[in-house]
């Protein structure tokens, strides 16, 4: 049950994404005009939320969001500066700590 509530999470942020990403798109959505400042604050607001959900996905959605931050020719350069706030905001630490298992204790739990 978890597992799939988790699969939901992550297609609702991936729908999500490329909605506002087609609405940005769109000229009629801005109110008064298409201006480069009011696409730059937009995308700003996107980067934020991009990076705040990425956050609440863990940790290889936080490598993931790493990674773009260090692609400036993929993404624009408010979505790059904003996701860099992972590099340095995020640490390990953070992680659950997994105590390490022997392999004598996989082979016991293995049936035969």
């Amino acid at each position: 049950m978890l597992g799939l509530l988790r699969a939901l999470r992550i297609w609702r942020a991936v729908l999500t994404l490329l909605l506002l990403l087609w609405w940005d798109g769109q000229s009629w959505t801005y109110r008064g005009g298409v201006t480069a400042e009011r696409r730059a604050r937009r995308q700003q607001q996107r980067a934020r939320w991009l990076t705040a959900e990425l956050l609440c996905l863990g940790s290889a959605f936080i490598k993931l969001g790493q990674l773009l931050s260090a692609r400036p020719d993929i993404l624009p350069a408010g979505w790059v500066a904003e996701l860099a706030a992972l590099q340095t905001a995020f640490r390990p630490s953070v992680l659950i700590r997994c105590r390490p298992c022997s392999s004598e204790s996989w082979v016991r739990a293995v049936p035969r």
